[in-house]
């Protein structure tokens, strides 16, 4: 990619973000829990297509193209993007680690959108979010994490700690697992949006934005319910099927997001936009 357009992405990926801010901090206190699920939606598709990627989701069940309300979401980690790829197919409350709170902007957008942060090496913080994820469970409010506990390159999967699981257990609900594949025009992986080992932010998001396309695969994974279960082997049901999944990817159904518009209510809208959303974002 030329220097000219790269700067261009660049431009446009900083008014984005910080347009973003602007709406958080000027309408959010005023706002109903349903426009601002809309709200970060929308901005998270905008902002895949600014990065110029594609997303698709799968399905491993028919008519499962949602996260159930009050289920506790886990999935592998490999970029700071994860977030608002995830956003983008279902706005949901992320558990992240306590240095994503001082990344510039993006730290103050994730707090301000109900995003928690966990103080990693401690048992007892890590009680404390458990009981406090399950407190928004049982109110109906999804939650999402990433049990690996930091990122990857993205072709395996890290072991799953299971401290977390614990908030399933006491809510009383089911674990969702959902594995994220990054890929590129033939959707063979690629590292491009990997934030793992020594890489920066800053590096990371050059090696996104340098890309001409990149794909993002979500694929939903069978609900785990988390009665009569520890959290060790929810822990590790979930990085089995995650696992399998990144490994050995099967599509059974899919849809392509729209970068251009949140969901309205109707379950159809993805589908029916699908053949869309591929030129828009490309």
């Amino acid at each position: 990619m030329n220097e000219i357009r790269l700067l261009y992405r660049l431009m446009r990926f900083g008014a984005h973000l910080l347009l973003g801010c602007l709406k958080v901090a000027l309408l959010f206190p005023w706002a109903s829990v349903a426009q601002k699920k809309r709200w970060i939606q929308r901005w998270s598709r905008q902002l895949l297509a600014i990065c110029a990627v594609e997303c698709i989701v799968e399905h491993h069940s028919a008519g499962m193209k949602k996260m159930a309300s009050g289920n506790l979401l886990v999935a592998n980690h490999v970029s700071w993007l994860d977030v608002f790829v995830i956003n983008a197919w279902q706005p949901v409350g992320f558990v992240c680690k306590d240095e994503v709170a001082q990344w510039p902007l993006i730290g103050w957008l994730v707090a301000s959108t109900g995003g928690l942060f966990l103080r990693r090496g401690s048992r007892q913080a890590a009680q404390h979010m458990a009981a406090q994820m399950a407190r928004q469970m049982k109110k109906g409010q999804g939650v999402a994490v990433f049990p690996e506990g930091t990122s990857s390159e993205g072709f395996d999967v890290l072991p799953f700690k299971s401290a977390l699981f614990q908030a399933a257990i006491d809510a009383k609900t089911q674990v969702q697992p959902l594995s994220i594949r990054y890929t590129d025009e033939n959707r063979h992986w690629r590292a491009a949006a990997s934030y793992a080992a020594d890489t920066t932010l800053w590096q990371s998001l050059l090696a996104l934005l340098c890309q001409r396309h990149n794909g993002v695969t979500l694929t939903l994974l069978p609900n785990i319910t988390a009665a009569s279960m520890t959290r060790q082997a929810l822990a590790e049901a979930s990085w089995q099927v995650i696992q399998a999944s990144v490994r050995s990817p099967q599509t059974t159904d899919k849809m392509a997001i729209n970068p251009q518009q949140a969901d309205d209510g109707n379950e159809t809208t993805d589908l029916a936009l699908a053949s869309s959303a591929k030129s828009t974002v490309s």
